[in-house]
Order: structure tokens, then sequence, then C-alpha cells
């Protein structure tokens, strides 16, 4: 019998990834132990398919966290031609904001895609338990809500 979460598992596995598919049971585990009342972190969303495996992961959690993502949502020439190999078409400079939003369309967790360059976050949406990168995954427990979020390249 196919279920409504084999369903949403095989829907995200076609999202194209830089990382995403390789690592979704990590990020799965990594959000469903997510401290309660805390906050995920992803930064660097590209399509959508590391977020959609730390929303699944959310969805198992015991109190449900919120996850924000912060990304520039810009499709440059060579996120263009990645995609393209994974049978989705984006122009260069299109906002990738719209197709990340129907990736996840079907997913009940609560996510927040707020559109910047990663240099300027700043965060006052409280205390973070897990951040998520395209370069890395950190486990961090932050009391302060004042306190800023920042990747330096």
């Amino acid at each position: 019998m196919y279920t409504e979460k084999a369903y949403l598992e095989d829907s995200i596995l076609r999202i194209p990834s830089m990382g995403g598919r390789q690592i979704g049971a990590h990020l799965r585990q990594l959000a469903a132990q997510n401290a309660a009342n805390s906050c995920i972190v992803e930064v660097g969303a590209w399509l959508g398919a590391g977020t959609a495996q730390l929303a699944l992961g959310a969805e198992a959690a015991p109190v449900a966290p919120e996850i924000h993502v912060f990304d520039h949502f810009h499709a440059s020439e060579s996120k263009v031609t990645k995609a393209a190999a994974a049978g989705v078409q984006l122009e260069k400079g299109q906002d990738t904001r719209p197709v990340v939003e129907r990736h996840l369309a079907d997913l009940d967790a609560t996510i927040y895609l707020h559109k910047g360059k990663i240099k300027d976050i700043t965060w006052d949406h409280g205390p973070i338990d897990s951040i998520s990168s395209q370069l890395a995954t950190w486990r961090l427990r932050m009391t302060g809500i004042d306190r800023q979020v920042r990747r330096r390249r």
C-alpha cells in the first residue's frame, strides 16, 4: 500500500539536490531530535531538497520546530545547468523562491523562507537548536534571542 508519507518521500527524492538526498536521513534525524521551543535554521536551500528532509524530520519531533531558510533564491548559470540535468527548467537570474515553495507545498512543517544575502543574515526568531548548511551541519544550542547568526565564506 502506498501511504501519504511514502508519496512525500518519493516526491522529495525528485527535487534536484546539492546534497540533501545524500544526507537526507541525517537531516531528518537532526530535525526529529530538535529541542522543544527552538528553531531549525538552514543556510542555502537551492531548490529545497534538504529543506524537505528537515521538514519530514520536524514532523516527527515531539514539538514540531519552525524551520527558517535563508537563501538568495537566485538562479546562477551553473545552477540553471544543474537543474536542467535533473529535469527542472530555470532561467539565469530567475527567482527560485517560488520553485522552492512548490517543492515544499505538500509538507506540514512550518517553514519560513527568508530571501537575501547570506552575509546579511540577522536573527530574532528565538532559540536555535540546529543549523544546516550546504557545506556542513552543526548542532547548536543558543539561549539568547538577540544573538545573530552569521556565516562568512
